[in-house]
């Protein structure tokens, strides 16, 4: 049996027939890539690109402050601010409208009752300042309460011409309390009233005293029950009124009408002697000077 033997080839023809279609491959392959576009100024990257296909979504609110009420405040018209508002309504979401304006009305309702209170306060203060101490604060038998203007000293130096002081009453004679407790006022014996004259007081003594003298109005129940005022043996008595401050002795010339039991209305040099001015109402007790 005879063997046949294939014709051999050359190594590098062998290689070139197995290379080429490789290289073939590759050189369909780069030709069939494109070539890069040639860079410009309009550009869009591909961080952009995908930001807009595909947008972040937006963050969520940050939750309300614990403590949002005690960064609530309010604006110098008293008025409820927009900060305080906000809070409030990012912390009740679920309440409906009508509660809101429920809830709004109801702020401005007790910030209007606050202001009223501090406005009727501030208006009693100056009442007490100006002589007026509460209960206090009578010119005269119960008619006039002295709404004018203060005399000067001169207008009262130029009325009180000639006219001596009234003397102090030592009578006994009953009809009258002497002695009792209650609160102490203070009010302006020379004050006008609205026709500008000077009233003499439940007393009827033409003498008009000033700021200065010690003086008192005796309330109208320990007056006593006369039909004239100036007829009651209250009237020129001493008193001796003891007070937070100190002592003093005062003249009876007037009687406060609107006065209760015990209560005082003096002059405002007699009410100094007890207290300062601007306390305006003092407890006191009084008894007939010895």
């Amino acid at each position: 049996m005879v063997e046949r033997s294939l014709p051999s080839r050359p190594l590098a023809a062998a290689a070139g027939t197995l290379t080429r279609p490789q290289s073939q491959r590759r050189s369909q392959r780069s030709a069939t890539i494109p070539p890069p576009p040639p860079p410009h100024d309009d550009m869009v990257s591909l961080q952009d690109l995908d930001e807009k296909s595909h947008p972040l979504p937006p963050l969520p609110p940050l939750p309300p402050s614990k403590s949002f009420y005690n960064t609530a405040h309010f604006s110098r018209a008293r008025t409820i601010s927009p900060t305080f508002l906000e809070n409030f309504m990012s912390r009740h979401p679920r309440i409906s409208r009508h509660r809101r304006r429920f809830a709004v009305l109801l702020f401005t309702s007790v910030t209007a009752v606050l202001l009223l209170i501090v406005l009727l306060a501030v208006i009693l203060s100056r009442k007490s300042r100006n002589g007026h101490g509460g209960d206090g604060g009578s010119v005269g038998d119960g008619g006039d309460y002295g709404d004018g203007p203060t005399a000067s000293a001169d207008e009262l130096a130029k009325h009180n011409a000639g006219i001596p002081r009234p003397p102090i009453n030592h009578s006994n004679a009953t009809g009258w309390t002497s002695s009792g407790h209650g609160d102490g006022t203070f009010y302006d014996p020379s004050v006008k009233n609205s026709a500008g004259q000077f009233q003499e007081g439940a007393c009827e003594y033409p003498f008009i005293n000033s700021v200065h003298d010690l003086i008192v109005a005796l309330n109208k129940p320990d007056f006593g029950p006369f039909k004239i005022a100036s007829q009651s043996p209250a009237c020129g008595q001493c008193l001796q009124v003891t007070g937070p401050n100190g002592t003093v002795q005062v003249q009876v010339v007037d009687m406060c009408p609107e006065c209760k039991s015990g209560s005082l209305d003096l002059s405002p040099g007699a009410f100094e002697k007890l207290a300062i001015l601007d306390a305006g109402r003092v407890p006191i007790s009084w008894e007939r000077c010895t």
